[in-house]
């Protein structure tokens, strides 16, 4: 795993932050003692569970020569969810563990024996990111140490074509109560440009391999938005002061579904509260226990793009349960013609020609400069997982149920739920 720290100086720091949070229990948000001075609101928006199956993916309902094929175009790789042998499964729909972590170098050991090529192994998680030959598809499925296993998939970053956003949001208005001081708020996408005057990431990383820093510029862009700097210069984003973290997935220009289960996993350990997903992935068991995990283990907040379907169905992961998929709107807080629509849309946000930090070297949005215009449900969720920052630094003791809860129920209505969820964003009103 890459890591880059914010300046040399403060390697030591990083290094022995992630070591610590590697020898301790996952942190776990519970309930203040007391109720804070703003109780929050009920749930009146969460989704019905069934959205969350870890289970719910294309990989479980093929043959085993379609899933060969599938598994030959992914060049044989493939994350492996591990069990017991006497168990159904390795974790269960609320992201527990339920296999003893004691027996997964047995597991291994025993998938090697068999030729499966193990590149790297979940850190207190039973799962793994192999190459295996196709003929190894009907073995593995009855493996008795295999959970599941899927081919290593590539989607797409969720960016249209080319911030008054902040505005519309009223973020501004919020600053005067909460800057998103404290907040560890992760942007799992492309990574970020590090030298960007505007940017401030404290800690980047990748799992597997490749580049820590941004390549293709989608990731600079959605941080921008999230978190840039409010220093006089370019842009400011929705959370300035918030503690900004990086996570970059990309492999040869698109999301890499190995990379993003593991850099959920890293992130469940460090102990970071929201992650924005703008991206779209085929469904993969291995990124929904992560979430579920994150989400009801470590008290995790995850907001995704819902996708640029033109009216089509809202992509994954923003159709699970435990994240709040986001829709985009244009200056009039009309739908965005290129965003999706479905029963899983929760808000909306800005994501129509979206001024943010930029790469000037990357090709999305084809800036030339240190600032461009972007749109897409992309440039939409960092709205949103930048609020979230803002209402948890006003209110540390909520949970991230609670601080869901409260953006939700301080949106303000649009229309249809389909297309605009609980309605547009309104940062001042969730932190007040």
């Amino acid at each position: 795993m890459s890591i880059q720290p914010r300046r040399l100086s403060m390697l030591a720091s990083v290094l022995l932050l992630l070591l610590t949070a590697c020898s301790e229990a996952p942190n776990r948000l519970t309930a203040p003692a007391a109720a804070p001075t703003l109780a929050p609101p009920q749930s009146a928006f969460v989704m019905p569970q069934e959205r969350g199956d870890r289970k719910d993916t294309p990989w479980q309902r093929m043959d085993s020569e379609t899933l060969g094929r599938e598994i030959e175009r992914a060049r044989g790789r493939v994350l492996i969810g591990l069990k017991d042998s006497t168990a159904r499964e390795g974790v269960d729909n609320l992201g527990r563990v339920l296999m003893p972590l004691t027996r997964v170098a047995t597991a291994r050991r025993g998938l090697e024996a068999i030729g499966v090529r193990v590149e790297f192994e979940f850190d207190r998680f039973p799962v793994l990111v192999a190459t295996i030959a196709p003929g190894l598809v009907d073995q593995l499925r009855a493996h008795p140490f295999v959970d599941y296993f899927e081919p290593v998939t590539s989607g797409e970053w969720l960016q249209q074509t080319t911030p008054w956003g902040v505005t519309r949001v009223q973020a501004p208005s919020a600053w005067s109560l909460s800057t998103g001081v404290g907040v560890k708020l992760l942007i799992i996408d492309s990574g970020v440009m590090w030298a960007h005057p505007d940017l401030a990431p404290q800690v980047a990383w990748r799992c597997i391999s490749g580049p820590v820093d941004d390549q293709i510029g989608h990731g600079t862009h959605v941080a921008g938005t999230a978190a840039a700097l409010n220093n006089s210069i370019h842009v400011v984003g929705v959370a300035p002061s918030a503690y900004l973290m990086s996570a970059n997935v990309d492999v040869g220009g698109a999301p890499n579904s190995a990379e993003v289960a593991c850099s959920i996993n890293v992130a469940r350990i460090s102990g970071v509260f929201v992650a924005n997903m703008s991206f779209a992935l085929s469904p993969s068991t291995a990124v929904t226990d992560q979430i579920n995990a994150g989400h009801n283990q470590n008290g995790m907040l995850f907001v995704a793009a819902a996708g640029n379907t033109s009216g089509g169905s809202v992509t994954y992961p923003a159709t699970l349960t435990n994240v709040i998929a986001v829709t985009a709107t244009d200056i009039n807080n009309a739908r965005a013609e290129f965003a999706a629509i479905g029963p899983e849309i929760d808000i909306a946000a800005p994501g129509v020609d979206i001024l943010s930090t930029a790469l000037p070297t990357g090709f999305v949005c084809a800036s030339g400069g240190l600032t461009a215009l972007c749109s897409g449900t992309s440039m939409a969720a960092p709205h949103v997982a930048a609020a979230a920052a803002l209402v948890k630094a006003r209110y540390p003791n909520w949970t991230n149920t609670q601080v869901r809860n409260q953006l939700l129920t301080t949106a303000f209505p649009l229309g249809p739920a389909p297309q605009f969820g609980a309605g547009l964003l309104q940062a001042w009103a969730a932190v007040q």
